[in-house]
């Protein structure tokens, strides 16, 4: 989902450790990211992630439940999603997978402000009102 290159290792990992820390990443994909901020329910330590793979995203959410606090989820978006000429890095509100006999399976955000985005060719968005819908995550459920 991301590359890094050697040169940009900042540092050597302390021996106990199997974290690296980088300078920078490249995307290699230009598909929508989630930036998940996190606190932990003992160490009240805030963590903020990357998360490039809607799997990972689902199984944060099941951590949620168990030992880690998800404090805000911001949904980033290359412009060929959002319709614009940028990545925009906007609230997410809601994420669902949704299916449709005519369209298939495609991934649905609802984001601050009333926008809704889809992993859909842009043409093929008018058509998601009749689409089966599971929610995954909505603001709402993260309690504050």
């Amino acid at each position: 989902m991301f590359r890094t290159h050697t040169s940009t290792l900042l540092g050597s990992p302390a021996v106990e450790s199997d974290c690296f820390l980088w300078g920078c990443i490249e995307h290699s994909l230009i598909l929508p990211w989630f930036y998940v901020t996190l606190v932990g329910d003992e160490t009240q330590t805030t963590t903020m992630l990357q998360v490039m793979d809607p799997k990972i995203f689902i199984e944060l959410l099941e951590q949620h439940q168990k030992s880690l606090q998800i404090k805000e989820v911001q949904l980033v978006t290359p412009p060929h999603i959002n319709g614009g000429s940028l990545w925009q890095m906007e609230k997410l509100l809601e994420f669902s997978y949704c299916h449709d006999l005519k369209l298939g399976s495609f991934e649905l955000y609802e984001v601050e402000g009333g926008c809704f985005y889809t992993n859909l060719e842009r043409d093929k968005t008018c058509d998601i009102a009749g689409a089966e819908k599971t929610i995954v995550y909505r603001r709402s459920m993260l309690q504050h």
